[in-house]
């Protein structure tokens, strides 16, 4: 048992890293917390938790620094990128607002914003912000789903 993890386990470990880091890829298991609040809400974060695939551009980058000793806190940053960039896109974030500040975040996120004149900003005050389409209410899903198939 012994002479197979001294001899047999770091050929398996640089074989795995090797597989990782150039073809491969690697699979992650993160714990993300997501916020959603609403206006004038008490709303707690959310705990994800998260399995996924990432790049073998990451996961070189990964192993690189695990290798040079790096610890879990400073691999975080890291981590969540890979993460974020094999789970979600910029095409697949619609944010849905009623005021310009919604619609300027999303934007600033660079993501789509479906802008719902429902309280007491108009629809060019939406449109002004920047919405990518405006509408006076959720009744009408037509504009919702146009923007969904894009």
């Amino acid at each position: 048992m012994e002479e197979t993890e001294s001899e047999w386990q770091p050929q398996v470990r640089a074989q795995a890293r090797e597989e990782a880091s150039t073809s491969g890829g690697m699979m992650v298991h993160v714990v993300a917390y997501f916020g959603f609040t609403a206006t004038g809400s008490s709303d707690d974060g959310r705990e994800w938790h998260i399995t996924t695939a990432i790049s073998p551009t990451y996961a070189q980058q990964i192993l690189r620094l695990q290798e040079a000793g790096a610890t879990e806190e400073e691999l975080h940053p890291v981590v969540a990128q890979a993460a974020t960039e094999s789970k979600f896109t910029d095409a697949d974030v619609l944010l849905i607002g009623d005021t310009p500040a919604d619609v300027t975040a999303g934007r600033t996120a660079g993501v789509r914003v479906l802008g719902v004149a429902t309280g007491r900003t108009t629809t060019a005050e939406l449109d002004k912000a920047g919405a990518t389409v405006t509408v006076t209410g959720l009744e009408d899903l037509q504009p919702l789903r146009a923007l969904l198939r894009q």
